[in-house]
């Protein structure tokens, strides 16, 4: 990984009659500065952390901590930034 460089995630889920479906992320840039701690909460609330997600068709994740020092944000499961 270089710096500046960036990667992307595609998460795709089939469904029990082979249909399938893929969603790609809008990417993730390296940095090497260093960084500072964080925390990351799967569900659907921002700071609860949650063992499983109820949903069937959205997928949850928000974080806060990294590298900005208290900022925030959630990504619903099409990637936008709400």
């Amino acid at each position: 990984m270089l710096n500046g460089e960036t990667f992307y995630v595609v998460v795709r889920g089939t469904n029990m009659l082979g249909v399938a479906t893929a969603i790609r992320s809008d990417g993730i840039t390296i940095r090497q500065d260093p960084l500072i701690p964080g925390h990351v909460f799967d569900g659907p609330f921002f700071g609860k952390d949650i063992n499983y997600q109820l949903s069937t068709n959205s997928l949850y994740a928000s974080w806060m901590g990294f590298g900005g020092g208290g900022e925030s944000q959630t990504i619903d499961h099409t990637g936008k930034q709400q």
